[in-house]
């Protein structure tokens, strides 16, 4: 396969799935929890998720046998990369503010003031 085709197509596999997990993950994780998670590691993961599966799908194309030691390495890689978003959501959710302590009664909420 011609490089520059496979470098163009890699770029829009890169961009699909790094909009793709962002799409995903509030919707698997819940976006409660993922609001918890601070926006670097969200950021980190993100790539390294997008990477591993645009080099993935490289070692998959530029090799005679698509199923080759390359890709079980970037497969291995997204699969660690997934176990580490559910740990960060997974600790998201454990140390969320409890309801009793967010719910604010009329009598705590005060009155508004006039400028």
């Amino acid at each position: 396969m011609d490089p520059r085709l496979l470098r163009l197509l890699s770029i829009g596999l890169f961009l699909t799935a790094f909009g793709m997990l962002f799409l995903a993950w509030p919707q698997i994780g819940g976006q409660e929890h993922l609001d918890g998670v601070s926006w670097n590691w969200k950021l980190l993961l993100g790539v390294v998720f997008a990477l591993s599966v645009a080099k993935g799908a490289q070692a998959a194309a530029r090799d005679e046998s698509p199923w080759n030691a390359r890709l079980f390495s970037w497969i291995l890689m997204v699969a660690l990369t997934v176990a580490a978003m559910g740990y960060l959501t997974y600790q998201a959710h454990l140390n969320e503010p409890d309801e009793e302590t967010m719910d604010l009664s009329e009598e705590d909420a005060g009155t508004p003031r006039a400028l």
